[in-house]
């Protein structure tokens, strides 16, 4: 299992919390306020560049987990997430006034830069949501089911019941692991265990000294953003246009695109040897 990503996620959990807490008292100084703000001058922790993204053969799990899974609302949630690359955020606070059905776009009005935002809707993204507005009878896109006059929030127990059986399905994958888990599996079902099946699992693989492969837990839902991208990178696309495609302001925040695919250094490298002993 993944120990490390206990502490990574503790000094991410920090830093957002330090930056919330600055940006509240600043706004609140902004508005009048005569206090001062007590996260001034203090520093984050300092986290590693996080470039986990979903491996080419972990995406067919997740499609599958998000497809099967019975909340609608999360399920479009998160499809447009990994159609578009845009923020978690904006995705949660998108209105149906912000959509032009007729150029196929969707203009973010405020991003986390502080600019507007036009995203290309490709046509699997505009059926999503041409379903969605059809019985619509909110401003929001994804609204609440009790309250449709807010927006949708429950996302986190979403991906947390998508990932355990996306980890399902891809240790099913496995040739070590499979049969057990599948055995596993049948002995649930016919205990009638109303528990959890992954954790069950797990918990069993544990009575039984059984060594899982890794998991897919530690993927956030942010890094579906950096998914976006990375299959950009994968597929030729530029720096340039990635970053025009996930609204980044300075080339920067695009750089890490720039190493997470291999392949074509491979290639490149391969060719290079392939030259130097073609003797």
């Amino acid at each position: 299992m993944h120990e490390f990503t206990y502490v990574e996620n503790g000094l991410y959990q920090a830093n957002r919390i330090l930056e919330r807490v600055r940006a509240l008292h600043n706004k609140a100084i902004e508005w009048g306020w005569e206090g001062t703000n007590p996260a001034l001058g203090i520093k984050k922790y300092k986290e590693k560049s996080r470039d986990r993204f979903i491996q080419p053969d972990e995406m067919p799990c997740i499609i599958q987990a998000i497809n099967a899974d019975a909340n609608k609302t999360a399920k479009d949630f998160l499809w447009l997430l990994l159609l578009t690359g845009v923020r978690k955020t904006n995705t949660l606070m998108m209105r149906w006034e912000e959509v032009n059905w007729e150029r196929s776009e969707w203009r973010i009005p405020d991003t986390k830069n502080g600019e507007p935002v036009t995203v290309p809707l490709v046509p699997r993204a505009v059926k999503i949501l041409f379903e969605r507005e059809k019985d619509s009878k909110s401003g929001w896109v994804f609204p609440q089911d009790e309250d449709t006059e807010k927006h949708f929030v429950n996302h986190k127990r979403a991906w947390k019941r998508i990932l355990q059986w996306a980890t399902l399905l891809y240790w099913k994958q496995n040739s070590k692991i499979s049969d057990w888990i599948l055995k596993t599996e049948k002995e649930l079902i016919l205990g009638f265990r109303e528990d959890n099946y992954f954790n069950q699992i797990v918990k069993q693989a544990k009575a039984e000294k059984v060594i899982l492969p890794l998991d897919l837990l530690d993927i956030r839902i942010h890094d579906i953003r950096r998914t976006f991208g990375s299959y950009q990178a994968i597929t030729g696309a530029s720096l340039q246009i990635i970053g025009k495609s996930l609204g980044h302001r300075s080339t920067q925040s695009t750089q890490i695109y720039a190493r997470l695919n291999l392949d074509p250094v491979r290639a490149a490298v391969e060719k290079a040897t392939d030259a130097m002993f073609d003797f």
